[in-house]
């Protein structure tokens, strides 16, 4: 029992270190979600991007919504059940990236 103990205690350590490192809000997890707040949502849908299937399949997810519906919050929130699951995770918010992106001269791919 007290191996299992240290085996939990330092998963749990590895996973706050790579959440730490990607830049994830500690307070944007999927146990903090206020479940009496107003927004609708799809369920099932949610529940499929917990299960990280996308990340097996080496697919991408897009987050698309208006203003104030908590699409930061279930970013993050992945972001830290991935981090739970062994896997590294970096979390930029489009509003601080894409004028990053806007400025930075664009590279010529290489030719096969």
């Amino acid at each position: 029992m007290l191996l299992t103990d240290e085996i939990t205690r330092r998963d749990n350590t590895a996973a706050d270190n790579r959440a730490h490192e990607a830049g994830l809000d500690p307070t944007m997890r999927l146990e903090q979600w206020d479940k009496t707040s107003k927004v609708s949502f799809d369920k099932r849908m949610l529940s499929e991007l917990v299960s990280l299937r996308f990340l097996e399949a080496h697919r991408h997810v897009c987050i698309l919504g208006p203003v104030g519906v908590g699409k930061t919050f279930v970013a993050s929130a992945l972001g830290h059940v991935a981090c739970r699951h062994g896997y590294n995770v970096r979390f930029a918010r489009a509003d601080a990236t894409l004028p990053k992106v806007a400025t930075e001269p664009l590279r010529q791919l290489p030719r096969r």
